[in-house]
């Protein structure tokens, strides 16, 4: 049985601490992040336990809101698609990321009711969803043919992960755009098998000969990587029959014990990705000394993006001091949140606010990027939904 991950700020951990008892009374394994023995490679023993994992436990707080730790871990476990089970313990309403997934609500402190650890139960006996797997027998030829047919079809931050699931061991390749990628095989020694490290170092002459770096640190830790530009076909078989050369002698398999998994970019199931669609067209048609306003008629809210030219943009939001009172307050208290986002927030001695940004649009990912940016700042500070917001150009 593979074990529960939760994810927590550790200004919550005597909570968490008792739901980590309550599931294992169940039970169940359970991974919590308590930071011993592990020293600097706690990220990657982070990231393989979370990779690894049967199911996610969100505790949801004002603290593992503001966590960039827990923000990762959940972005991860979506893209991931593992299966993830909120734990409302502070706030008026579940986050965004998670609106469309069922929480439960545990404001005073109480423990889950019986039907979170039946349904978590159930998802850990079905484990996760199975991997693409190449079938007994099958040649060389083929795998390293089903590897390349997975490699062409990835989009931007789609990640590529050939291994073996019961060696918990594989070679993800990550594609930062269409044809820039890095792939990555991580042993960690507090966890992987300690016959697979040994191969890994005595296929350090063969790894350093194609043009892999191989770098092992004073914990026993290996990583082995390479980063590469696939513009054809061939670029792509190259990279795949070193893959299977690697994996085959570092796990001592035949190259059909290998799975092939692709995990595509997250898209939220909730109306936010649809604004962003949204403001991402008019921001793509929008022309010099046109206005692109994202608002909340009710509230009288609007973020305004003006166009200097076809690139060059500026956003704002204006509150005014005897209008926007409730509103103004909201920014003001959220003023690290959006200085985290690299946005300005200025108020003047008239106790007006306003909140801004230069951005140069220069492709669909600068116009995602600011999209995103927009609907996160409105829909945190204003506890707003993406239903509440309407998209005009004028």
């Amino acid at each position: 049985m593979t074990h529960v991950f939760i994810s927590y700020s550790h200004k919550d951990k005597s909570y968490a601490d008792q739901v980590a008892r309550s599931l294992e009374a169940r039970d169940l394994q359970v991974f919590i992040d308590d930071r011993i023995d592990y020293g600097s490679q706690w990220p990657r023993v982070i990231q393989k336990k979370l990779d690894l994992c049967g199911a996610f436990v969100l505790v949801m707080t004002t603290n593992s809101f503001d966590s960039d730790w827990v923000q990762n871990e959940l972005a991860r476990a979506k893209r991931k698609r593992k299966p993830i089970f909120p734990l409302l313990l502070e706030g008026s309403e579940p986050w965004l990321a998670v609106e469309a997934t069922q929480y439960v609500d545990v404001r005073a402190g109480d423990l889950p009711p019986a039907d979170f650890y039946t349904r978590l139960a159930s998802v850990m006996i079905q484990g996760p969803p199975p991997r693409e797997r190449v079938a007994a027998g099958t040649s060389d030829a083929a795998v390293i043919g089903s590897i390349v047919d997975a490699l062409r079809d990835a989009e931007p931050e789609t990640e590529v992960s050939i291994g073996h699931e019961e060696m918990i061991l594989s070679a993800d390749v990550y594609f930062y755009d269409s044809e820039e990628t890095l792939t990555d095989i991580s042993l960690v020694s507090e966890i992987d098998d300690e016959q697979n490290l040994e191969r890994a170092r005595a296929a350090r002459d063969l790894v350093e000969s194609i043009g892999w770096d191989f770098l092992e640190d004073e914990d026993g830790d290996i990583e082995i990587g390479v980063e590469r530009t696939l513009l054809d076909d061939q670029d792509r078989q190259t990279l795949a029959e070193e893959v299977v050369r690697l994996l085959t002698r570092i796990l001592d398999i035949s190259s059909s014990d290998l799975q092939i998994d692709v995990m595509w970019p997250d898209v939220e199931e909730t109306g936010d990705a649809v604004l962003i669609e949204s403001i991402m067209n008019a921001l793509r048609n929008a022309e010099p000394e046109q206005m692109v306003s994202v608002s909340n008629e009710e509230l009288g809210l609007s973020m305004d993006v003006y166009f200097h030219d076809e690139e060059d943009v500026s956003a704002s939001m204006d509150l005014f001091s005897g209008v926007d009172d409730d509103e103004l307050q909201a920014a003001l208290d959220s003023q690290d949140f959006i200085e985290d986002l690299e946005w300005e927030i200025v108020e003047d001695q008239d106790g007006d606010v306003e909140i801004s940004i230069e951005w140069t649009l220069i492709d669909d990912t600068e116009r995602r990027a600011l999209a995103e940016d927009i609907v996160t700042l409105m829909t945190h500070i204003f506890e707003l939904s993406a239903d509440d917001l309407k998209v005009e150009v004028t």
